[in-house]
């Protein structure tokens, strides 16, 4: 570049930049540049400093995500991914079984649910989908209300004993999804059930 088109002299420097230099290679001159550190391939505004951008909402912006594509209201890490349940909470998730034509929690599961109701109350970043399941005696719509129902009685002991109702889910899925054919006393009784999983607490929506 010629002296007399040169902004900057004194120093090496980029043709396209009027031969001024671009230490952090952001396409802003260092005398320009307010933030010089930027990391290599980070959007950067007329000011040098990264554009907050953050496609998916998470709170990370685009630069530092490494899964910029989480969906809606997902918790995630410093990383930008989705946050993992604990392997010891996941443990928890075991099924209840209910007697025939019932929605009463029976007395044996009692310490495995209020174990779930700890973890809870001692982490307010959990929820809790409970969802039923009923054998296959009875009509389809009978069995999917009382699918519901019991996934409910669940439910109303979580709040008896002190947990938010917004944090947990319930779902029925009637004889749907048996979790053994249909085809003796035992089998049935495994699938008079209410099972359960732990997930995140949505993140709130951002304000317009």
């Amino acid at each position: 570049m010629r002296d007399g088109d040169d902004k900057c002299p004194d120093t090496p420097g980029k043709a396209a930049l009027g031969g001024c230099p671009d230490a952090d290679n952001d396409g802003v001159t260092d005398l320009s540049d307010k933030c010089p550190d930027t990391p290599a391939g980070t959007q950067v505004d007329a000011n040098g400093c990264p554009l907050v951008v953050d496609q998916d909402s998470d709170g990370i912006i685009d630069s530092l995500d490494r899964c910029p594509d989480t969906p809606a209201g997902a918790r995630v890490d410093a990383n930008g991914c989705p946050k993992v349940v604990n392997p010891k909470v996941k443990a928890l998730e075991k099924p209840i079984r209910f007697k025939t034509n019932s929605t009463i929690i029976e007395r044996r599961p009692y310490p495995a649910i209020n174990k779930m109701v700890q973890v809870l109350k001692d982490s307010a970043d959990y929820s809790l989908r409970i969802t039923g399941h009923a054998d296959s005696r009875g009509t389809d719509e009978y069995n999917q209300g009382l699918s519901e129902r019991r996934a409910e009685a669940v439910k109303r002991y979580f709040t008896s004993r002190g947990v938010d109702a917004s944090r947990i889910i319930t779902e029925g899925k009637g004889e749907s999804e048996p979790a053994a054919p249909n085809t003796s006393p035992a089998n049935m009784s495994r699938n008079r059930r209410v099972e359960f999983k732990f997930d995140f607490v949505p993140t709130p929506a951002p304000l317009p």
